[in-house]
């Protein structure tokens, strides 16, 4: 079971929403670049491998699997706890 999760609906002042954590996100995220693995952010966005370096080798970070762009506004949520990794170098 992934970590994390896409909040797509929810009402102002709601206490409730729905969340999405795998398939298809379409016009979420713009800028995607196609073919390309993303992870979740320190910031809770989609973030690229090389985004995570640390100013030092002893901050790294462990990062979880967030899916693949399918285009660069397609990301197709694959979560995988197998692919989390430590990144920063």
């Amino acid at each position: 079971m992934p970590s994390w999760g896409i909040i797509i609906q929810k009402e102002i002042g709601g206490t409730e929403c729905v969340v999405q954590i795998s398939g298809l996100m379409q016009d979420y995220y713009t800028g995607l670049i196609p073919g390309r693995r993303y992870f979740v952010g320190l910031d809770g966005k989609p973030r690229l491998p090389e985004d995570f370096s640390g100013p030092s080798p002893s901050q790294k970070h462990r990062i979880q699997s967030l899916g693949i762009s399918l285009d660069t506004g397609v990301l197709l949520l694959r979560p995988s706890t197998d692919l989390i990794t430590r990144v920063g170098l």
